[in-house]
């Protein structure tokens, strides 16, 4: 019925709820209607296109329909698309991805030279505007947040990520996008070094308890992974123990493997080797399918490299997760500042599953590597 709304009255494309929008068009991706979850895409971002002087538009609709365009063979219209994706990082996505390959030229040339540089610059002077514009919209300063961080801007980013959280009250009256405004100020500080600060502000955000809001799950399960990339294990265990205690447990499946994993590898790094692959035989394996990342990241962990390439295999081959698997490919050209610290030691570690011959050639039937000229931190796998 909406794709049929949006071929036969473009106009209505003004008028939809982009929240509601989002929420149907994943539904129906991970409920394995991919094919349909395209054609609503595909819809909203011609009609959108049609009328984008009468609106703000939502340019991750263009992202979106680039594919489905593609598979239908109208790469005109996919090139002026193309022209009106803002965020660089949607770009690189699509730069990577084989079935946007009959494209891949005119994204190079966007990419030529410091064209990825002119390009962040661009998408962090636009996110500005917007926020000037909109300075109570939580959605445009957390986009302009992200913006900064490709920017490699991150005391920048942070300086204004502060400046938003001096008037705490209106993140907890806004709720849910302020709160991903926080957990994205959150990520900048971990980029910049900021570890302490960066966990401390996450742990400010989830005080209000998940029986109050139990949305703020995501955000405890954030916390756990923070505090073992920031190598202070012990308390990444126990939060991530203290939530799969928790008479009510609040994370999906996917959330769960994201928990074992901060429990997982901070076993593995501060040398409990044999109990962590003990805790993934025994507690995690029935979550590991829900989320290919995190078990991606717990292979590397317990030193399991044939069964990580494996992961990553499957993922590349999946139409649900090959994006995912793809970004993973997309690195910086720069170096780390402090190769011995334990992120640059970790990419190192993942660095070498990505180049293991089989994996390679799998990533050769479906995307492509990139090496960027951006900021290591941002481009690091996560």
């Amino acid at each position: 019925i909406v794709i049929k709304l949006f071929e036969q009255h473009p106009e209505a494309i003004t008028q939809v709820n982009f929240d509601w929008f989002e929420e149907l068009s994943w539904s129906l991706f991970f409920e394995d209607e991919i094919e349909l979850s395209d054609q609503l895409d595909l819809a909203a971002a011609i009609a959108q296109y049609e009328h984008k002087d009468e609106f703000e538009v939502r340019h991750w609709m263009y992202a979106s329909a680039i594919r489905p365009l593609i598979s239908e063979g109208d790469e005109a219209r996919a090139t002026l698309f193309l022209d009106e994706i803002i965020d660089p990082e949607m770009l690189v996505e699509l730069a990577m991805d084989k079935r946007v390959e009959p494209l891949w030229d005119v994204i190079d040339a966007k990419f030529e030279g410091d064209g990825l540089e002119v390009l962040t610059r661009q998408f962090v002077e636009f996110s500005r505007d917007k926020v000037s514009e909109n300075p109570d919209d939580f959605d445009h300063q957390l986009r302009f947040m992200n913006a900064l961080r490709q920017a490699a801007r991150f005391d920048e980013a942070i300086e204004f990520g502060a400046s938003v959280l001096d008037d705490w009250e209106s993140i907890e009256a806004y709720g849910e996008d302020a709160q991903w405004f926080v957990d994205e100020y959150a990520r900048a500080l971990m980029d910049g070094g900021r570890h302490d600060e960066a966990i401390a502000v996450t742990k400010r955000l989830i005080e209000p308890g998940l029986d109050t809001d139990s949305n703020l799950v995501n955000f405890a399960i954030n916390l756990s992974l923070r505090q073992w990339q920031a190598g202070r294990f012990d308390e990444a265990k126990e939060t991530a123990q203290s939530l799969l205690d928790a008479e009510q447990n609040y994370a999906s499946d996917f959330g769960t493997m994201y928990l074992y994993q901060a429990m997982i590898c901070s076993l593995a790094d501060s040398g409990e080797l044999e109990t962590a692959k003990e805790m993934f035989e025994n507690e995690a394996k029935p979550f590991a399918e829900s989320n290919a990342s995190a078990t991606f990241s717990v292979r590397i962990c317990t030193g399991e490299t044939q069964a990580a390439e494996q992961v990553l295999i499957d993922q590349l081959q999946s139409p649900k997760s090959r994006t995912t698997a793809l970004a993973l490919f997309a690195t910086s050209k720069a170096e780390w500042r402090d190769p011995s610290s334990l992120r640059a030691r970790r990419n190192q570690a993942y660095s070498e599953i990505l180049s293991a011959p089989e994996v390679q050639d799998t990533l050769s039937e479906y995307g492509r590597a990139l090496k960027l000229d951006g900021p290591v931190e941002y481009w690091a796998v996560k």
